[in-house]
């Protein structure tokens, strides 16, 4: 079961040790999602990062940066992704489109450009106060079966859920709250990365 990581959307003290030792332990996926920096900000994270590695980061904005520094993909709204904005952009076809859905209706939408999508909330979040699964699980199964998208679970991911992630049809599993909101983010993401690889 494939693992993707999302960044904390606030700084936090070692973030980028931390994400480049994740990354030399096998993290392949990681969105870089910070809704208050800007791209300034964003330059001088991804300069922190082991060039080795940028080819793994997704953004979800400034994607001015995306050839700069030979980033693995973008991720978009629901509503942008579809839109034919996105079509010259999946050209290439070394770069990774994923978007997030909040509903089943989205999931069920032709999304020929996507290369794979968040649904959420699956369970309730770890990191966000009131967010409370969103999903029938017997309606989500059958839906999950049908879809040609790649779908990622999002919300309230964790060691202790991924085998029914996996039950209910989903490809992999997007965590933050269950690792940044730990006491050590890196064990804690090796402990997700470890049940993944036993599913």
């Amino acid at each position: 079961m494939e693992i993707v990581l999302i960044s904390c959307p606030n700084h936090i003290e070692g973030e980028i040790d931390l994400i480049n030792s994740m990354f030399e332990h096998g993290l392949n996926t990681f969105h870089l999602r910070k809704p208050d920096y800007h791209e300034e900000q964003i330059t001088d994270f991804l300069e922190l990062v082991e060039p080795v590695f940028h080819s793994r980061i997704i953004l979800h904005s400034s994607f001015g940066l995306l050839r700069r520094y030979r980033l693995g993909g973008v991720h978009i709204p629901f509503a942008m992704a579809v839109k034919s904005n996105i079509i010259q952009l999946k050209r290439d076809k070394k770069i990774s489109i994923s978007s997030s859905f909040h509903s089943l209706y989205e999931v069920k939408e032709k999304n020929e450009y996507i290369d794979y999508a968040f649904l959420s909330p699956i369970f309730d979040s770890i990191s966000k106060k009131n967010y409370k699964a969103g999903f029938d699980c017997t309606e989500l199964h059958r839906v999950l079966q049908r879809v040609n998208t790649r779908m990622v679970a999002l919300g309230g991911c964790k060691a202790l859920n991924l085998s029914h992630i996996k039950e209910l049809g989903f490809s992999g599993a997007a965590v933050l709250g269950a690792v940044w909101n730990s006491s050590d983010p890196l064990v804690s993401y090796l402990e997700i990365k470890k049940t993944a690889e036993k599913l």
